[in-house]
């Protein structure tokens, strides 16, 4: 994809997060801190592209093989893992190989540091922890243990983005339809295992769908008002179907 980043952002970081006074994170660093600026105004985004890139380094020092024996997700039948809880989510920090790294912590950076600056840490942590832990038990489910990558949670941020644009289209967040086409056209690839039979790698596809369907759930269900408004709307619903029920029975 050419110049990824320009199609992403529909206004960079020329904006404030209220009318008055209250300036944009970018414009006023902390002084005085001895951490790079990066991880002062964008630290989830930061922080797990470094993990990405550190586990990768590993790699090359300890072997594939054995890096990939402590971050791989929990065989569920074997009981030596189920107090091991972080391997739900390290296989979306493991990669393959340099393109592998290179394309999935590219797309992280590109659109975790917009939602971040725009709708900050805990968003972005939130999202990525949900686009990591669901699509990698879906993998598990249809292939096993043998995957890796940031590219389901990348799936979950581009169905975010997407989504919660269309929903609030003044608020920063903006993914072009030629952007989407292309990844949506990639999702359906590697259903058809064109891409296995080609290039010799597998695809993740649970994790991709599972991402992208997570990542539209959460930008619906923060466009509307955020959690407890939503499922305060779902009770009504459940409540007033019940009522209609119970009215109806003669």
């Amino acid at each position: 994809m050419n110049n990824p980043a320009r199609p992403i952002v529909q206004r960079d970081y020329a904006v404030q997060r209220d009318a008055g006074s209250n300036p944009h994170p970018l414009s006023s660093p902390r002084r005085g801190s001895f951490l790079p600026p990066m991880l002062l105004w964008f630290p989830v985004t930061s922080v797990i592209s470094l993990v990405c890139v550190a586990l990768f380094a590993m790699c090359y020092i300890w072997g594939y093989r054995a890096v990939f024996a402590w971050v791989h997700f929990p065989e569920l039948t074997d009981s030596a893992y189920l107090w091991q809880v972080w391997r739900w989510l390290t296989p979306a920090v493991f990669h393959f190989g340099f393109v592998h790294i290179l394309v999935n912590v590219l797309w992280w950076f590109i659109l975790g540091r917009v939602i971040e600056v725009h709708q900050g840490s805990a968003r972005l942590l939130i999202l990525f922890v949900a686009a990591a832990l669901i699509p990698n038990f879906a993998q598990y489910v249809v292939g096993g243990t043998n995957f890796g990558g940031l590219s389901g949670v990348v799936y979950g941020l581009f169905g975010y983005v997407w989504v919660y644009g269309h929903l609030r289209p003044g608020e920063g967040l903006f993914v072009s339809m030629s952007v989407m086409v292309q990844i949506l056209a990639w999702l359906v690839l590697g259903f058809t295992g064109w891409l296995e039979a080609l290039g010799g790698f597998r695809m993740a596809n649970a994790a991709h769908l599972g991402g992208l369907l997570v990542g539209a759930f959460l930008a619906l269900l923060y466009a509307k008002g955020g959690p407890s408004r939503f499922f305060l709307g779902m009770e009504r619903i459940t409540l007033g179907t019940t009522c209609c029920n119970w009215l109806s029975v003669p």
